[in-house]
């Protein structure tokens, strides 16, 4: 955190939390399990008490089998729990580097047509309705589970005394010389910081500066049962980042690459990792749009 610029009173890690309750359905008692994050700001929770409200919905359900033996009852648990662990580190920032929030790919076909990529940015904070920015380390488990697994993650709170925080405001038009030679202004609360190209396919990436990992975690389930054993379920990447504060915003920065896939350079390994593996949401142009051949996806 000290090494991204961050201020303790007002920004912090993620708690990762585990509530386990029994509970009755049909007759029949289990233990249930939820998991949830609970952001930690140093400043804001030194010397309290901690109290956290949520609606329990248990993403894990383990029965409860009863006996009864010499006229007595007893209650017997199948030893078995689950969770999940760090695999490996795909990639972890050496240093402070560009973090890309947003990535457009324009393919060899798109290259032809596509003129330009707009990004557009905006993080705000508000003390109605967005009082808490969150970049939590979401892991999706779908081949035994259908959820979200919640992790530790950055979290900003609006600086105290504050009601409104704009920490993020870049608009970015980047044109490909191929089939224009217009330039335009990308601009970072206003100012411009720079005109940007591609020509032909490419990646275009905008962001800003911090830390950024790329993990892998298994889904593992443990066995007890005269022996103790355990087996992975299943397998989620993820992309963890931590932004470098400067003077209370995010300092913002633009890529291309122009070689998209020569299998070269960090912005191309995110890419790919991203598009083959990572938690990711896409978004293709809207068919009455008279552009082809580009995709967008946002970490």
């Amino acid at each position: 955190m000290r090494e991204a610029n961050s201020n303790p009173a007002h920004s912090g890690l993620g708690l990762l939390t585990f509530i386990v309750s029994k509970v009755e359905e049909d007759g029949v008692e289990y233990i249930a399990t939820d998991i949830i994050s609970i952001p930690i700001v140093p400043g804001k929770a030194k010397g309290r008490n901690i109290v956290v409200e949520v609606e329990f919905k248990p993403v894990h359900k383990v029965k409860l089998n009863k006996t009864s033996g010499d006229g007595q009852a007893r209650m017997e648990v199948y030893g078995e729990c689950y969770g999940w662990e760090l695999k490996t580190v795909h990639y972890k920032s050496p240093a402070i580097e560009f973090v890309p929030l947003s990535i457009s790919f324009i393919n060899d076909y798109g290259g032809d047509y596509v003129k330009e990529v707009e990004h557009d940015h905006l993080i705000l904070l508000d003390s109605i309705r967005v009082p808490t920015l969150s970049f939590d380390l979401s892991l999706v488990f779908s081949k035994v589970v259908d959820f979200i697994v919640p992790g530790p993650g950055y979290v900003r709170t609006l600086s105290t005394g504050s009601s409104l925080e704009a920490l993020f405001d870049m608009i970015c038009r980047v044109t490909n010389l191929k089939v224009t030679s217009e330039t335009y202004d990308c601009s970072y609360f206003g100012s411009p910081i720079g005109k940007y190209t591609f020509y032909d396919d490419a990646l275009v990436a905008t962001g800003f500066y911090g830390y950024l990992w790329l993990v892998e975690y298994e889904y593992v389930k443990y066995v007890i049962a005269g022996v103790s054993f355990s087996y992975v379920l299943d397998k989620s990447l993820a992309v963890y980042l931590v932004p470098y504060e400067q003077n209370g915003k995010f300092r913002p920065d633009v890529r291309i690459d122009d070689y998209p896939t020569d299998d070269f350079g960090m912005l191309g390994r995110v890419y790919r990792f991203t598009i083959q593996y990572a938690n990711t949401t896409w978004k293709w142009l809207p068919k009455s749009t008279p552009i082809t051949g580009m995709l967008e996806l946002t970490i």
